[in-house]
Order: structure tokens, then C-alpha cells, then sequence
């Protein structure tokens, strides 16, 4: 019989990755699911990976084998969350759930648009015009640029009202 169960980690703050990578080099199976979004640079947009719930990550511990001492002093961990006396258990059917989703977001395959592509905008005060795809923001929503007036304009719309122009 299986005893281990998949817990709730507070991090500190903006340190997920630091508490992730420790706990992974201290032997433990930790999960901490991210999202591609689209950030502003001094150079311009990019695309980054950003925590799905900013300061958490999961951890699967064995109430029997696993020692959790070192758990809260570790680099990066602020607590395990806890009710009262006992430590959040997270369902792994909502885990399973949560990789399933973020990886299915993640891959670059399932995105039909890469920069520069033509598209054209499907509805909206914007409909048939054609457009250049430019980013992602990572919440089903892309920016292109569209020509208005002799002008280039950058403009953020709902990435499903987009087609590929062939």
C-alpha cells in the first residue's frame, strides 16, 4: 500500500524555483507547474515561465519513509501549509490534472502561431483585416500588429480570433 500523498509548500517570496531545485537535490519528488507569458523587456516582449500559483509548489512525501525535518529549512521554503496540526493534503487526481493542463500549454506544437506569421482577425471592429502575429501573453490572448492609417499598431486580442494566413 501506497502511503505517500502530495502536500502544499509555501515558498518565500519570488524563490520557487531556488526551493524547487534544493528539495530536488535533497531527494525529493516536488511539482511546481508553470506557464508560459509573455513579458516586457528592454528589448522588447518574450516569452517566460512563471509560476501557475506564485509562491507554492507541491511536494510528495511518504508518511512512513520520507524525513520532513529538513523540509522547512531548506533554501527557498518558507512552510508547509498546514491546518491546524496537520499538513494540507493535495488530491493527486488534482495534480495529475494540473500537469496534464500545463504541459498541454506549454508545448510549442500546439501553438499554431510563431513571430511574423500573417493572420487575419476572424471577428471584432478588426474583422478580415490581416495582421502580423507577434507573442503570446499566455492567457489565451496574442498581440499582433496591425497596419492602421500608414501605421503599425500593436494591438492585443483574443488569440481564438485569430487565423493563419496559408
Amino acid at each position: 500500500m501506497d502511503s505517500s500523498a502530495w502536500y502544499l509548500l509555501q515558498c518565500k517570496p519570488r524563490e520557487e524555483s531556488r526551493a524547487n531545485e534544493n528539495l530536488t537535490n535533497q531527494g525529493y519528488h516536488t511539482f511546481l507547474p508553470e506557464i508560459s507569458v509573455s513579458k516586457k523587456t528592454k528589448a522588447g516582449y518574450c516569452e517566460v515561465l512563471t509560476p501557475l500559483f506564485p509562491g507554492y509548489l507541491f511536494i510528495k512525501l511518504d508518511n512512513q519513509r520520507d524525513n520532513w525535518t529538513p523540509i522547512r529549512s531548506t533554501r527557498g521554503v518558507n512552510k508547509l501549509v498546514s491546518f491546524g496540526q496537520n499538513a494540507a493534503v493535495v488530491p493527486a487526481k488534482v495534480i495529475d490534472t494540473i500537469e496534464r493542463q500545463t504541459q498541454h500549454r506549454n508545448h510549442k506544437e500546439t501553438y499554431p502561431f510563431d513571430k511574423g506569421d500573417k493572420v487575419t482577425i476572424a471577428s471584432g471592429p478588426f474583422k478580415e483585416l490581416q495582421a502580423v502575429f507577434d507573442t503570446r501573453n499566455g492567457q489565451q490572448r496574442a498581440w499582433v500588429f496591425l497596419e492602421l492609417m500608414g501605421k503599425w499598431q500593436r494591438i492585443m486580442i483574443a488569440d481564438v480570433e485569430l487565423n493563419k494566413v496559408a
